[in-house]
């Protein structure tokens, strides 16, 4: 699974009355920049989990470059067992159900001190996504340091990107992906080993004529419209998990718009381009962030 970027607008308001929005740098009336709380907070040990304990989000490191903070944490995951085998087949270890797999993500927040409306751009990595046990931890601390306040973290929607892209007639394919196992697939038992998760990818060029009537569609589910995400990522008689469309602009620069199906998380998501560090190949502090960077400088 590809690197991923979300993007979602960060506000503070005055409990009661959204529309009464207060500046970044100045969120209590009292000169507090939300960047400096946010830092300090996840600086100080933060650690969020799940109900059941088995999805963790830890800070490895938080700092302030000018109106941004620069966040790197890991997604912790146990409740598994699993053979970890090298790339001849050979099992190099074997993970139990109480061991925990750590993923590094890297966290973008854009917080203009004049403005009242901030950014946050979050890495997927793998599929692992520290979002929301984030956001979980964060809005009630916030909460209680500021019980006048709210701290709104929401979905932010590009829906001008792809209708530039429509307009432009960019479109170059869209590939429909379904993943599941084998027993949920008709005749994928055929390719695939019980037990192990089947992956079906279907890559279509439109013609030119259907790429204005695809745009559409597309900016519309990112919009939220359920009906015309369910026309996109429907085949055939077959309903597939995500759609992922592939925009080739002027400069030769591609680019992957993500919609999946609600129920995966994140219904909007673009694929980036890291690099890797040996000997493990975990993506580069400075990659992470200059994508992260991208994505924002493309919506903004």
């Amino acid at each position: 699974m590809p690197h991923r970027a979300t993007v979602y607008t960060v506000e503070v308001h005055q409990r009661g009355d959204r529309d009464d929005t207060k500046p970044l740098g100045d969120i209590d009336e009292a000169g507090m920049y939300l960047g400096d709380y946010l830092q300090a907070v996840l600086s100080g040990g933060f650690t969020a989990e799940n109900l059941d304990k088995t999805k963790t989000a830890q800070v490895a490191g938080a700092q302030i470059t000018g109106d941004d903070l620069q966040v790197i944490m890991t997604h912790g995951q146990s409740g598994v067992s699993a053979d970890i085998v090298d790339e001849e087949g050979s099992v190099r270890a074997q993970r139990r159900t109480v061991d925990t797999e750590r993923v590094r993500c890297g966290v973008l927040f854009r917080l203009p001190r004049a403005q009242s409306r901030g950014w946050m751009a979050v890495h997927l990595n793998g599929g692992h996504s520290v979002k929301g046990l984030l956001a979980g931890g964060l809005i009630p601390h916030f909460q209680a340091q500021f019980p006048d306040l709210i701290l709104e973290i929401r979905p932010f929607v590009a829906v001008p990107v792809i209708k530039e892209a429509v307009e432009q007639n960019k479109i170059a394919n869209v590939r429909l992906v379904k993943l599941g196992k084998p027993s949920d697939i008709a005749d994928s038992r055929h390719w695939v080993e019980e037990g192990e998760f089947a992956k079906i990818q279907l890559r279509i060029s439109p013609a030119e004529r259907t790429k204005r009537l695809l745009g559409g569609l597309a900016a519309k589910a990112i919009g939220g419209d359920d009906a015309a995400r369910r026309q996109i990522v429907r085949f055939d008689g077959m309903e597939f998990d995500e759609a992922k469309i592939e925009v080739v602009f002027d400069d030769g620069a591609h680019r992957t718009f993500n919609i999946e199906r609600p129920g995966a998380g994140h219904a909007f998501s673009e694929d980036i381009q890291l690099d890797t560090a040996p000997p493990a190949g975990e993506p580069t502090t400075e990659s992470i962030f200059a994508e992260l960077d991208r994505v924002l400088l493309d919506v903004m």
